[in-house]
């Protein structure tokens, strides 16, 4: 499993993919898009977000795929560092993975 996901990262990045992972309160966004800056469709996206301390208020999402081609879904984060992981099984490129800490701000819900 780790090799596959090394061997997918290597062809996604020789394929000049970039991807943006942002957070408003109520929403979640992801673009990704290849290397003329178009946005990629990756089928099936999924989120799941925790905390990394405590193990509560763990979410999982499917986004929705948005008319400008990124990915949007519905999410309440409280204040406080969250782990994003962002998954797609089945790309052109193989599986795709986005990890990224964030921090929301009290009064940002």
């Amino acid at each position: 499993d780790f090799e596959a996901k090394r061997v997918a990262r290597e062809a996604q990045q020789a394929a000049g993919w970039k991807a943006g992972f942002t957070y408003t309160p109520g929403l979640a966004r992801l673009v990704v898009s290849d290397g003329a800056g178009h946005p990629l469709d990756l089928g099936t996206v999924t989120l799941k977000v925790n905390r990394p301390v405590g193990g509560h208020d763990d979410q999982a999402v499917t986004f929705d795929r948005a008319p400008d081609g990124g990915y949007e879904a519905a999410l309440d984060l409280g204040p406080g560092i969250w782990d994003v992981r962002v998954q797609a099984a089945e790309t052109d490129h193989g599986p795709f993975e986005l990890h990224q800490r964030l921090s929301v701000k009290e009064g940002a819900e």
